[in-house]
């Protein structure tokens, strides 16, 4: 079962996984920060919303400066998490 939960991450460790990355804007802040995860288990269960829309709405954001991303990932895919976290104002 190894690799059966796959989650988006530019580099993955046998073990454990704690990646993060830019959204493609370098240095991208603001006043407001807001996360949204999805979530995967297994490769036989994924929920969640890992949208820039919904990271801006759960930070309040209307006006989105840039974006992050950071994932996590347990023993090669049993527990899997990618995140997406939103920055403006």
């Amino acid at each position: 079962m190894v690799g059966c939960a796959p989650v988006a991450t530019p580099a993955t460790g046998l073990f454990y996984t704690g990646v993060a990355w830019d959204g493609g804007v370098k240095g991208a802040t603001g006043p407001k920060r807001g996360e949204a995860c999805a979530t995967a288990v297994l490769g036989l269960f994924a929920s969640g919303d890992a949208s820039t829309e919904a990271a801006a709405r759960n930070g309040g954001i209307t006006n989105i400066s840039g974006t992050d991303h950071r994932s996590t990932i347990v023993l090669l895919g049993i527990w899997g998490e990618y995140c997406t976290i939103a920055y403006g104002s």
